[in-house]
């Protein structure tokens, strides 16, 4: 529903590190990552995502690289907000994504131009949620580069367990820039209830990461990776798609539960997904994305 497509993309802005103009409403909280620290030991299988929307418009979105267990090929995992053209549930063509990786700073970071871009069939921008799945992840392939380091996905986690978020997102709500060092920031689990009265309301296939007071995500932030602290190190539990309007919670879709179908995706194969490598499509230029932050 037109309603839900919209609101989703401008929450997701608030959270990711997307595109130009974006403007935040006067329901999102004061704070993005608002409050964090800088991540310059940030993990290496964190980097950014550049994205190009054409006519000089783009931004930057959060990812993570992880390693399909059976091909060992490495592809980006972001929000499907951050791979999908503003409003409309087709993948942006691989044309209009460059991975950055190997520093904190996307200044020092090395631009790896993807091949192809994968996104869920059921993913729609939100449309019907919560009383079916949101799957709102996408899978950005990349040319195996020598030297890349990928994270585990975790299982789901519980109720009270710390996660920690990291991205470039703005470091104010009215900033329109977007900060060169990646930002990270504490927080915890909380129960779905805190995430449920929005304008696209929190699924099962995700969870509700709250934070400190005057901390939380932004615009700029979609996509940034939830990580968990295990006994084998940092784990990826999921990646930001949008801002709670009324808690001001992060939302982040649940990797875990689509684990085989991110590992297919990496690896080539597209059962019940869209994928594009192609030219940008006639009309996605003019498409307006209020989710980005200018690049």
């Amino acid at each position: 529903m037109k309603p839900h497509i919209q609101s989703a993309a401008i929450s997701a802005a608030a959270v990711g590190g997307l595109l130009a103009g974006a403007v935040l409403t006067t329901a999102t909280p004061a704070a993005a990552i608002i409050g964090g620290t800088d991540a310059t030991n940030a993990p290496r299988p964190v980097v950014a995502l550049r994205v190009d929307l054409g006519d000089g418009r783009g931004g930057i979105c959060g990812a993570v690289l992880v390693r399909d267990p059976r091909s060992g090929k490495i592809g980006a995992v972001t929000s499907a907000v951050c791979a999908t053209v503003p409003g409309h549930p087709t993948p942006l063509p691989a044309t209009g994504l460059t991975v950055l990786a190997g520093s904190p700073l996307v200044s020092q970071a090395t631009p790896i131009p993807a091949t192809g871009t994968v996104v869920p069939a059921g993913w729609a921008w939100g449309d019907g949620a919560p009383a079916r799945t949101v799957q709102a992840w996408s899978v950005v392939r990349i040319p195996q580069t020598r030297g890349l380091h990928a994270m585990p996905i975790a299982a789901a986690p519980r109720t009270q367990q710390r996660v920690t978020l990291m991205g470039w997102g703005a470091l104010h709500p009215t900033d329109t820039s977007q900060p060169d060092m990646a930002q990270q920031l504490g927080g915890r689990v909380v129960a779905a209830s805190n995430c449920a009265a929005g304008s696209v309301p929190i699924s099962s296939d995700e969870f509700c990461v709250g934070s400190p007071p005057e901390t939380g995500i932004t615009r700029g932030d979609a996509g940034n990776p939830g990580m968990v602290r295990t006994d084998c190190g940092w784990e990826v539990a999921g990646v930001v798609s949008r801002i709670d309007e009324t808690t001001g919670a992060a939302i982040l879709t649940t990797l875990g539960d689509y684990r085989e179908e991110i590992y297919a995706a990496i690896r080539g194969e597209d059962p019940a997904h869209r994928a594009t490598a192609t030219p940008a499509a006639p009309g996605v230029a003019n498409d307006t994305s209020p989710w980005l932050l200018p690049g």
